[in-house]
């Protein structure tokens, strides 16, 4: 699986503690809520890589990395340890 230009850094930063959009957005420094949610956040959800904690859109939605895959990407790696 490729992983895009800011995928590894979001996988680690939401590994241990589930974060809001505006938190993941501020970590990487990305500006625009509406391309950071459409070519980033969305790709991530829909390869699995990211879940979310909230089955509709809220106010509250966290998302969180999905272990079982950042594993199988990075299981001979000390990615995010």
């Amino acid at each position: 699986m490729v992983l895009g230009k800011y995928d590894a850094e979001i996988l680690k930063f939401c590994l241990n503690e589930p974060k809001q959009r505006i938190e993941i957005q501020n970590h990487i420094s990305y500006k625009s809520r509406q391309h950071f949610t459409a070519d980033i956040l969305t790709p991530l959800i829909n390869k699995g890589l990211i879940i979310a904690t909230e089955p509709k859109q809220s106010k509250k939605q966290k998302y969180k990395t999905n272990t079982e895959t950042y594993n199988q990407l990075f299981e001979n790696q000390d990615v995010g340890k």
